[in-house]
């Protein structure tokens, strides 16, 4: 491992780390391509042999710690004054602890400075109150092998911080469960504290847990700690216990009075949240070095070669006692074992312990290199567990090792020696540095003369009209986390102050002539590129001031923050992200049995739609939005569904993040609401213009909705940066958008416009399903306007219609956009090809063919499933399953009919029909079947909204045969669940039906569908055979009032004559799998198709 060679100048500190990186490469200097790298690269070769020995003699190692150059020189100004420094264990804990945050931090300058990425920030463990600290992150110029060379390095490093900080404070958290039960143990059993102590080991149980949710989403372990330590100081930070007190003793102490048994349960739970921490991380070989392991015997990464014996020894050690600790495990599981030998509550706590001293060990020992300090420590780990007559036990008290002895005769900890060689190396390293500074500032002089020339060339018209007239702003508090270029979140540069974290580099406005050079390397960069916007001319009259962002840029979004004191802006921020922090908002549990992960796929998925149930639902998009997205998370994704606030909903709760964007002129703001329910982030974006609709969803005219929609889609583009869910914004690291039918059609379109055109969110991709391409966003070509996009976007958006002529079509430009096009079925894909099923867009679809995909849809079996349905739970109607068939529907149907105000008659089949009042779904062709239905005895109930004269002539059709039909316009889930389960036939003669959900519905609750063979109903719905007594329902071919009659009508004689029959179609609809998995797994493949652009 390479030493650190930093330095403790404020002005200079990344310069030292420069060197640092140039000399951890032997070929470096081949590939630096700006004078002051090659200068710094020679300057380190210049070095004699013996300051090289100097400066690599004692590398930093995961357990004996090893402090940088720029930890010896800044331990002072980190120092927490507050800390209660008498117990000499805690506080060289922290102080270990603080080291390895100084060492991730300047390894994080390092691979910012790599990337040529921006970065700013300070380590969590430094105190609020020490110095500030100003840091500049240099531009390099390397080549690709030698930033994956140095990359590689650096991250080893990570690991180092990672594995040592757990293992410390693990050892920390034993030495405090044994400090706290001994005291409970005593014959003092009044034993207090003094102090919130039970509270900050539950805050240290809370992070672990977070931390342990939000991982299945994040990818790397590694990363996720290092940029969770970073942001977050208490994490795995295991808190400080005072000396007890009795309670007769009268001690002047701040503080609430805990027992002592009530803080031993609080590390006791600590304890099992360790190690749910440690037993979850399964670091695993890649696979090619597997094969390459068993073809070819390689060395272990020792550091020194002579530790080979070593570790020989030290693997089978471990071997052989993980197979004794295994079978004390299992005595635990197994029943007969407990009752013939029963495991003490002590012993149970040794096994436990034991485990997590075993699982550290093995994760040392799993390590990109291994020094001898770490073997050392592995083997006195291993030789501290004892197994004697079927128990363990550890022969030496825990944290033994870390405390010194009281007469001062122990040797010199060879922290100290670091120490020492450190501050000699930090003097030889002045020198350079003065070096590189002079050079430098040559540099940027030059770079500022030839920036200057060049800006007066530009008028400032000109700028602003290259990106329109966009604020760039942040109103979140928390930062962007870049997952691919391992950027970690840092404070927010507007509320920096003396005594606060490293503050952010101001604008090109706000510095110095020496900066020049920087910036006019920053702005060839379209990832750095920022344009300064005259805020007065925004908001005339105000006194307002355009924020910078730390995140991504706002292109959509047209929000001014009104200048007040910086104090006050900070405290706001700081109270936001203690309330992310201290309600966290507990999952869901899911009952059912998850299915394999998604392994290396993970990815974060932002499924936005129009509406999404059970809160808002018209139609089968509904019913994906709510359940799709439950099915990914089960695969291991992290996922977030976006939707409009039409009401009140009793779930989400305000987060208090507020946006406005440009919408027709005028300025309009949305606020976000989030829930987490079952794994997955509901956001839903609230409006004027979405408030007042209700159930109307889709209510008003055309451009109405238009202005809706526009609204909506430059809201949900930037939800992955201004809202938090989980304390963490989603970012762009393997983010994919899912938008869904012509609402959300323009996303993918602000995806390449705002976004990809400027540098930015390149891999980002875009999921267009089409659920009903009838409707499609269609109008003159002068909505164009709405759109707030360049003008050259508007031939994406212009479509030549034989009978309209030229028109603007939202859809058709969002199937060019689009990175991937999944249809709801295989046979909807086939049916969009053709000029009859493709509405005029099937030349595009073709165009595009090869990115397009069928994927029939799945069901909530939760939320969908007669056995567990909460409205079948009163007013009579009852729960059945496939054993309670014969009497629960039947019982479900009386209930229905009393409901309804319908005779109640078991011999009457009750046909249903769920949907919208749509000529696309074939109401015509029941009204024109009415009069015979109403012949053949039966009843009819209809559910749903729509045309406002399907839906008058659905009333009329009650008032005329008030005793056979009724017809509910509008829409209640309650309702829907009820006719499912108590009609015995459901109607679907849908003129097309890319999918359908309901005849899912109806088979998974026992009713029989009738449906017309077009679409998804083809091939869900198996036509029945009388003869092999096979099939699911009926279908008939032709729409026409007709076909649906004779379909209907042996239906209805099967029903009557042959009940044999009519229970075998029942039952195998409701034992079919309808789940959303598989559709889950298959949607999966897309989106990895999508990611690598396959």
């Amino acid at each position: 491992m390479e030493e650190l060679n930093s330095c403790s100048d404020n002005d200079t500190g990344m310069d030292g780390y420069i060197a640092s990186i140039i000399c951890r490469s032997n070929s470096c200097s081949e590939d630096v391509g700006s004078v002051e790298e090659l200068d710094s690269s020679s300057a380190c070769s210049s070095y004699s042999p013996a300051e090289n020995r100097d400066m690599t003699e004692f590398p930093p190692t995961a357990l004996c710690v090893s402090i940088t150059s720029v930890a010896a020189e800044r331990q002072v100004a980190v120092r927490d004054e507050h800390q209660d420094q008498s117990d000499p264990f805690y506080k060289k804990y922290t102080e270990r602890m603080r080291w390895f945050d100084l060492l991730n931090y300047d390894r994080t300058c390092g691979i910012s400075s790599v990337l040529n990425k921006q970065f700013l920030g300070t380590p969590s463990s430094f105190d609020s109150n020490s110095e500030a600290m100003e840091m500049s992150t240099p531009h390099l110029s390397l080549s690709k092998q030698t930033k994956k060379r140095l990359l590689r390095s650096l991250e080893s490093d990570f690991e180092i911080v990672y594995v040592a900080q757990s293992c410390l404070s693990w050892e920390a958290l034993q030495y405090q469960y044994t400090k706290v039960k001994a005291l409970a143990e005593s014959s003092s059993q009044n034993g207090v504290f003094y102090g919130n102590v039970v509270g900050e080991f539950q805050k240290f149980q809370v992070l672990l847990e977070r931390f342990l949710e939000d991982e299945m989403c994040e990818g790397k372990r590694i990363w996720n700690y290092v940029r969770g330590r970073f942001a977050l100081k208490s994490l795995l930070q295991v808190p400080q216990i005072s000396e007890g007190f009795s309670e007769e003793e009268n001690v002047n102490v701040k503080g609430e009075a805990i027992g002592v048994k009530e803080v031993l349960k609080a590390i006791e739970r600590c304890v099992d949240a360790f190690g749910k921490f440690v037993r979850a991380d399964n670091k695993k070989p890649a696979w090619w070095k597997l094969i390459k392991n068993s073809l070819l015997w390689t060395y272990p990464p020792l550091e020194d070669p002579r530790d080979l014996e070593i570790l020989c020894s030290l693997n089978r050690n471990l071997q052989k006692k993980e197979l004794w600790l295994k079978d004390l495990q299992g005595k635990q599981r197994c029943w007969l074992k407990k009752v013939l030998n029963p495991v003490e509550e002590s012993q149970r706590k040794e096994i436990l312990f034991t485990m997590m001293d075993m699982k550290l060990v093995s994760r040392v020992l799993q390590m990109y290199t291994i020094s001898s300090s770490q073997l050392k420590w592995c083997l006195e780990k291993l030789d501290n567990i004892e197994f004697k007559e079927g128990k363990v036990k550890h022969v030496k008290a825990t944290g033994a090792g870390f405390v010194e002895d009281e007469s001062g005769n122990e040797p010199e900890d060879s922290l100290q020696a670091t120490i020492e060689k450190s501050k000699k190396v930090l003097a030889m390293q002045k020198q350079l540095l003065q070096q590189i500074s002079e050079r430098r500032k040559l540099v940027s002089s030059i770079k500022s003369d030839i920036a200057n020339s060049e800006e007066d060339e530009v008028s400032y018209e000109e700028r602003e009209n290259s990106f329109s007239d966009l604020d760039f702003t942040s109103t979140s508090s928390s930062n962007v986390v870049e997952n691919q270029n391992g950027i970690i979140p840092s404070s927010s540069g507007d509320h920096s102050t003396a005594n606060e974290a490293p503050k952010l580099q101001s604008s090109a406005a706000n510095r110095g002539p020496d900066a020049g050079g920087k910036e006019s390397e920053n702005r060839l960069s379209p990832e750095k590129e920022s344009i300064d916007i005259d805020s007065s001319k925004l908001l005339k009259g105000t006194d307002t001031q355009s924020t910078w962002s730390d995140e991504l840029p706002s292109f959509l979004s047209r929000t001014a923050v009104i200048s007040s004191p910086k104090e006050e802006r900070h405290e706001k921020d700081l109270d936001q992200v203690q309330q992310i922090d201290s309600e966290p908002i507990e999952p869901k549990t899911e009952e059912a049995k998850p299915p394999p992960l998604a392994g290396a796929n993970v990815m974060n998925v932002i499924l936005v739609a129009a509406e999404c149930g059970p809160w808002s639902k018209t139609g089968g998009l509904g019913d994906v939005a709510g359940a799709l997205p439950k099915a990914l998370a089960r695969r291991g994704h992290r996922v977030m569904v976006v939707a409009p606030h039409y009401g009140n909903y009793a779930e989400p709760q305000d987060t208090g993040i507020r946006k406005r964007y440009r919408v027709d002129r005028q300025d309009i703001e949305v606020a976000y609401f989030q829930a987490y329910i079952d794994g997955v982030d509901f956001v839903f974006l609230d409006s004027p213009l979405f408030r007042h609709l209700g159930n109307n969803i889709y209510g008003g005219g055309r451009e109405d909705i238009l202005k809706r929609m526009v609204l909506f889609c430059k809201a949900a583009i930037e939800i992955p940066w201004y809202v938090p869910c989980g304390g963490v914004c989603y970012g762009d690291g393997n983010l994919v958008f899912i938008a869904n039918d012509w609402h959300t059609a323009l996303l993918p379109v602000y995806l390449k416009a705002y976004y990809r055109d400027n540098g930015l969110m390149q891999y980002t991709r875009s999921l267009l399903v089409i659920h009903n391409i009838a409707h499609q966003g269609r109008g003159p070509v002068s909505d164009f306007v709405y759109t707030d996009l360049p003008g050259h976007y508007l031939d994406l958006f212009k479509l030549y219609d034989p009978v309209g002529g030229e028109h603007f079509n939202i859809f058709a430009a969002g199937l060019k956009t689009a990175d991937r096009v999944v249809t709801v079925s295989r046979g909807y894909s086939w049916e969009l090809k053709t000029a009859e099923g493709g509405w005029g867009l099937h030349n595009i679809i073709n165009e595009v063919d090869w990115k397009l995909s069928g994927i029939v849809n799945g069901i909530d079996t939760k939320e969908w499933s007669p056995m567990y349905d909460i409205h079948l739970t009163s007013d009579g109607y009852t729960n059945y399953s496939l054993d309670t068939l014969r009497t629960g529907k039947p019982q479900c149907k009386a209930a229905l009919q009393r409901e309804l105000g319908l005779p109640v008659r078991d011999d009457v089949p009750v046909i249903g029909f769920i949907g919208r009042l749509d000529h696309q779904k074939g109401v015509d062709l029941i009204a024109e079947a009415i009069p015979w239905m109403m012949g053949q005895d039966v009843q009819l109930v209809m559910l749903g909204t729509g045309r406002p004269d399907l839906e008058e002539m659905l009333r009329n059709f009650e008032r005329k045969h008030h005793d056979k039909v009724r017809g509910w316009v509008g829409f209640s889930v309650k309702t829907a669940h009820r006719i499912t389960a108590g009609a015995d036939v459901l109607l679907m003669p849908s003129r097309f039906e890319p999918c359908g959900l309901n005849q899912l519905y109806a088979m998974k609750y026992g009713t029989i569908p009738v449906v017309h063979a077009v679409g998804g109903l083809r091939e869900t719905v198996q036509p029945f055979d009388p003869f092999s007594e096979s099939g699911l329902g009926w279908t008939f071919d032709g729409a026409s009032a007709g076909k649906l009659i004779h379909a209907l009508g042996n239906c209805l004689l099967t029903f009557r004559e042959y009940k044999k029959s009519w229970e075998g179609l029942q039952r195998r609809g409701m034992m079919q799998d309808l789940s959303w998995d598989h559709a889950a797994q298959l949607y999966e493949e897309v989106l990895v198709a999508a990611k690598y652009q396959w």
